[in-house]
């Protein structure tokens, strides 16, 4: 026979598969534990805006509409990192899915098509992971249009199990209304039209949210969108007649919908506006945010609340932050945490979150006006100046809603305070040309006209301001109109209008006191008051209290040092002590800051400039 393999050979052999099956165990526990390791982290995606299949452009209408309602859903899952919503440029098949991934740092991307028929609604949605293109959820629904409203919650539910993340138990959106299908797509048109953010934008988003409603009176989501219309025009003009029309709107959204978040977003924003009723807004955000965790819109208006008006800027930063996270595409979102990092004196910052939005979407002009003011912040004119006048450039081509207003606004301080003192005058012109009724544009040019030491001008221009907006401050300074007339009228020998003036802002102020235990005094608020002792000749309480604002991180030096309200604060040494130290903190952050992505100047669009001497618009006013 055969003669037996030798006792060596055979150790070997055992030896050998010993190490093979050693290394296949560390494999298999390694692999283990690298899946184990991976579905730890909280999954998280974009969403999509679907591909509208059919031929009628309209019908994009229900894409929107569809992607909101997946989002709001998928809200509703805590178990979920991130929820990014897209907005429609997304929608192209062009895009690259893994590079769109990564730079919104999600790791699955949900999208689809829709046909919309006579009587029926096709949808098919794939969820996937872009960076090993692996399909780990896919769906077609055929639903008739009455049932098109189911079909939002189940993919959102599909997509929480395909990804492993329970249900938490937040409440069913039992309340939610299942409204006429017409109806629908009219309060999507009307949403459109609102997010342009122009005066006639929201003109047309009232119309429209008013035949929603005649379709469907008890649409609580058209309610709850036309309150907030309305108090979107209340920021200009007619306020009284605006805040109550919002708040009959909130009342029916609230009566018809007390489980849908945006009836008591909506609520949360008119006792902030029209009330000034602080803990009752905060409460309404906060059951905003009960039901509806990852509610984007209702994060950014806690954040607004808790900084402007509470001056909790800690949890502002939070609230904000988180809503980033959940729409890191949001204009509104991305300008609003630049303005809570400049109300902390941390001007770096405010640059970052805007050059960070702006490598989203390069011709947002927003983004360049947060650059620009954050430079002018700085203390470097030039720079500001060019991403001023690119972010004028900008929505000149886009549009010339308010923003384009604000934007013009800070060109024109920036030319002001960098000594082009006709180009200002010129600039200012143009805003009202646009718009002869601008309270800002009427502040804007009397700010011009005291610089050039025409206080008659100056005094008219700031009169007839305050008349329009009593209350109102001057963007970005943050000193009340009156208080600037009650400088201008002292400067001009008329005592008694002065105190007059000045008696309003005391009022104003003791009204909207900021309260106890706020980690820094809400910016606008308290420099308003130093203004006020310093035009007074009240050295020491200005003094005093401008110590508290920089003790709390207040850092706006360029006012301090050269608005003329608090010319007489300039030449004691403890004025000059908190300059000194507020410079070195400016120091700092200049050292600190990366330069934004830029454009040659070349690739935008010329600005033709058309000012009449006389102030008439050349084209319907914008308010």
């Amino acid at each position: 026979g055969a003669a037996a393999p030798e006792p060596r050979a055979k150790t070997k052999l055992t030896a050998a598969a010993a190490v093979v099956m050693g290394g296949l165990a560390v494999l298999i526990l390694f692999g283990a534990w690298w899946y184990a390791r991976s579905r730890s982290d909280p999954p998280s995606l974009a969403v999509i805006p679907l591909a509208n299949l059919g031929t009628s452009p309209g019908d994009d209408y229900f894409s929107e509409g569809i992607t909101e309602d997946v989002v709001a859903e998928l809200s509703r899952f805590s178990g979920f990192k991130a929820v990014v919503r897209l907005r429609s440029e997304g929608r192209q098949h062009s895009v690259d899915r893994r590079r769109l991934a990564k730079n919104l740092g999600v790791s699955f991307i949900l999208a689809g098509t829709f046909l919309r028929t006579e009587h029926s609604l096709q949808i098919e949605v794939t969820l996937a992971n872009p960076e090993s293109d692996r399909i780990v959820w896919h769906r077609d629904y055929r639903l008739p249009l009455d049932k098109v409203f189911a079909a939002p919650r189940d993919i959102a539910r599909n997509v929480a199990a395909a990804l492993e993340v329970p249900l938490d138990a937040t409440p069913e959106l039992s309340g939610r209304h299942e409204t006429d299908l017409e109806s629908h797509k009219l309060s999507l048109q009307a949403r459109y039209f609102r997010n342009l953010e122009t005066w006639e934008g929201f003109r047309k988003a009232e119309q429209y949210y008013r035949q929603a409603l005649e379709r469907d009176p008890a649409n609580a989501r058209a309610w709850a969108g036309l309150a907030e219309v309305y108090l979107l025009m209340a920021g200009s003009g007619a306020q009284d007649e605006w805040a109550r029309k919002a708040e009959q709107a909130t009342a029916k959204a609230l009566a018809l919908g007390p489980a849908i978040p945006e009836t008591h977003v909506a609520n949360g924003m008119v006792l902030k506006r029209c009330h000034r009723d602080y803990p009752g807004a905060e409460a309404a955000f906060k059951e905003a945010l009960k039901l509806a965790p990852r509610h984007a819109d209702a994060r950014r208006e806690y954040g607004l609340l808790l900084m402007r008006e509470l001056g909790r800027l800690d949890e502002a930063l939070a609230q904000l932050e988180y809503a980033a996270n959940l729409d890191p595409l949001s204009t509104r979102i991305s300008s609003n945490l630049s303005e809570l990092y400049r109300a902390r004196g941390e001007f770096d910052k405010a640059m970052r979150a805007a050059s960070k939005h702006l490598e989203l979407n390069f011709r947002d002009p927003r983004s360049h006006r947060n650059i620009a003011l954050a430079y002018f912040l700085l203390g470097d004119n030039d720079k500001a100046l060019h991403w001023a006048r690119k972010c004028t450039a900008i929505q000149h081509e886009q549009d010339r809603g308010r923003h384009f207003e604000r934007g013009l606004q800070l060109l024109t301080l920036v030319q002001l305070y960098s000594g082009r003192i006709e180009e200002a005058r010129q600039t200012s012109r143009w805003i009202l040309d646009l718009d002869p009724t601008s309270t800002q544009g009427m502040a804007t040019a009397g700010m011009v006209a005291l610089w050039r030491g025409d206080y008659s001008e100056a005094a008219a221009r700031l009169e007839a301001a305050a008349q329009l907006d009593p209350s109102g401050f001057l963007w970005p300074g943050g000193v009340r109109l009156s208080t600037m007339l009650g400088h201008i009228l002292s400067e001009s020998c008329d005592p008694v209008g002065a105190q007059r003036a000045l008696a309003l802002s005391d009022r104003l102020n003791r009204a909207e006191s900021v309260p106890e235990g706020s980690r820094i005094l809400v910016p606008d608020r308290v420099l308003d008051i130093v203004a006020v002792h310093a035009v007074r000749g009240e050295a020491r309480e200005a003094i005093d209290l401008l110590r508290r604002m920089v003790d709390s991180g207040y850092r706006s030096l360029v006012f301090i040092k050269k608005d003329p309200w608090f010319t007489a604060l300039r030449h004691g040494p403890e004025f000059r002590t908190l300059c000194d130290r507020m410079q070195r903190e400016v120091d700092a952050m200049i050292g600190r800051v990366e330069a934004p992505p830029d454009e040659p100047a070349s690739n935008l669009p010329p600005i033709r400039v058309s000012v009449r001497a006389n102030n008439t618009p050349s084209r319907a006013p914008v308010n």
